[in-house]
């Protein structure tokens, strides 16, 4: 069986992608640390269940069988629900509460988004006061220097992502030099692009957070 992979972007200001993925036979995956905290559906062994997975400091291994789907809409990291503080879910997978065909998230009942109105949905959390965005978080992230003191950003990025803005930078650079590897590019010339004292350095790097080294990540067809 061979797997199917989409993904698109979003027109809601606080979605980063939204993916489908069908898993062949011949598939297995790791879920690497994107910056993105995540709402994910899964159809497995014929039950669906929904998930919300916070930010990832690490690669965890991802255990799937052949014609399990996920459907997972990345949400940016200037967004929060309002309802659970983010250093909560750092590292953590939330089994939320299915409804037949919904299922409740907060004091709401949604239905289950597909890969077609995940926007939709998005924009649903917004308007019933779930989904907010930190526009000093967002300023940061867009390049747009934020009119508060760098202890004030510090704070505010820890409490909006459940990370500290230096290892979310770490994050950013290693997924950018695993982008290069999968292009084409020496992992040397890549450790000096991306700012890395070395390719050793690179690699511990990648090992520690993408859990692959610099080689598999060059073969891999994506992270």
């Amino acid at each position: 069986m061979k797997g199917q992979f989409l993904t698109r972007s979003s027109d809601s200001p606080l979605v980063e992608a939204v993916t489908h993925w069908i898993i062949g036979t011949d598939e297995s995956s790791i879920a690497a640390p994107d910056g993105c905290w995540d709402l994910v559906v899964l159809k497995q062994d014929g039950q669906t269940n929904i998930l919300l997975t916070g930010q990832t400091t690490t690669a965890v291994p991802l255990h799937f069988a052949p014609g399990d789907e996920i459907l997972t809409i990345s949400f940016k990291a200037s967004a929060f629900l309002a309802f659970v503080p983010s250093p909560t879910l750092l590292d953590q997978t939330l089994l939320l509460t299915k409804i037949g065909s919904s299922f409740r998230l907060a004091s709401d009942v949604f239905e289950i988004p597909t890969f077609e109105n995940a926007d939709s949905f998005a924009r649903s959390l917004m308007h019933k006061g779930h989904l907010c965005q930190n526009e000093v978080v967002k300023a940061l992230l867009t390049a747009e220097p934020p009119a508060y003191s760098l202890r004030s950003i510090q704070r505010q990025f820890l409490q909006t992502t459940g990370m500290t803005y230096k290892y979310f930078r770490q994050i950013q650079r290693a997924r950018q030099a695993a982008a290069l590897l999968q292009t084409g590019n020496s992992a040397i010339d890549v450790a000096y692009e991306t700012g890395f004292a070395d390719q050793s350095h690179m690699s511990r790097s990648l090992k520690r957070i993408l859990g692959q080294t610099p080689t598999v990540i060059a073969a891999l067809p994506r992270l």
